[in-house]
């Protein structure tokens, strides 16, 4: 299975992306060519030469203080020759996207969780925003429309709300699927079997999504933060969907942080706000007079 290995050299042999058996012999390769200086041909003949089975994706190895990239696809086509002018660079589990200054994206990395955009390729074009779900990445436009690929089951397909996917005005990623604020304060989500496929009316946000500043992703629910300071949530209650219990003082709010079951928003005054799960950091009250005191 292809799999996309960053590993700086020194931390190489704690990975757990990397295949078990493989992991402590390229750590050592690693080390070694560190401390004896051995250029980066060299090193990648030898690893190509050593599992030429792995298809290794992406591998980042330090080298006289500088992360070269050498990036080989399944099919043994590099992508390195390309990476050039990249504006923005979006991580996912397993896979990378570059957005260049032309507005074209590149991908690689495993095959099935984003690293292949073979399907939307020459879609991709004039691209505002890439955003990744960690096995799947989406493509805001300039038109408005969104593009995705990837894991179906995590994002990568948005197919049963495709007609929905117009005048797109903000974008967000969580860690298992997608939102889309539309132009009339809507919001759209896809992904996992909880989010796939539904509209999120303004009514049920309360009131329409205008002016967003950020949009923030737990792992089934998000958070949306207006310009006026203000938090609107949906998705997963339990995921940090329902912000209810906080909702009074969810004003004044200037940043926002997501855990996988939990939100937390810092306000202008020092104020920390939590919700979700209480077991999963929701729930900041034995530690609230020392975040006070900050």
């Amino acid at each position: 299975m292809c799999r996309a290995f960053i590993a700086q050299a020194m931390l190489l042999q704690h990975s757990t992306v990397m295949e078990p058996c493989l992991r402590g012999e390229v750590a050592d390769l690693a080390l070694t060519a560190v401390r004896s200086k051995v250029d980066l041909e060299t090193l990648k003949g030898y690893l190509q030469a050593m599992a030429p089975s792995q298809h290794f994706a992406g591998m980042a190895l330090l080298l006289h203080g500088e992360i070269p990239i050498w990036v080989a696809t399944a099919t043994g086509h590099g992508v390195q020759k390309n990476l050039r002018n990249v504006k923005e660079l979006v991580a996912g589990y397993y896979a990378f996207a570059a957005m260049l200054d032309d507005r074209t994206v590149i991908t690689w990395g495993d095959l099935d969780e984003g690293g292949d955009s073979t399907s939307v390729q020459e879609q991709l074009k004039d691209v505002e925003k890439v955003h990744s779900s960690g096995r799947a990445f989406a493509a805001l436009l300039e038109s408005g429309r969104v593009l995705t690929w990837g894991k179906p089951t995590e994002g990568g397909d948005c197919s049963l709300v495709q007609r929905q996917l117009e005048n797109v005005q903000k974008l967000g990623a969580c860690g298992e699927g997608f939102t889309a604020v539309l132009d009339d304060g809507s919001a759209v989500v896809w992904g996992s079997p909880y989010l796939r496929g539904k509209v999120v009316t303004s009514k049920e946000i309360k009131e329409p999504l205008k002016d967003v500043r950020q949009i923030c992703g737990s792992g089934q629910a998000f958070a949306a933060l207006l310009g006026d300071g203000t938090v609107r949530t949906w998705g997963r209650e339990d995921s940090g969907g329902d912000s209810s219990l906080v909702e009074d003082e969810l004003h004044h709010v200037v940043e926002l942080h997501a855990a996988q079951y939990a939100f937390c928003a810092l306000c202008s005054d020092g104020r920390v706000i939590t919700w979700g799960d209480p077991t999963e950091g929701g729930d900041c009250e034995y530690v609230q007079e020392e975040i006070d005191c900050l």
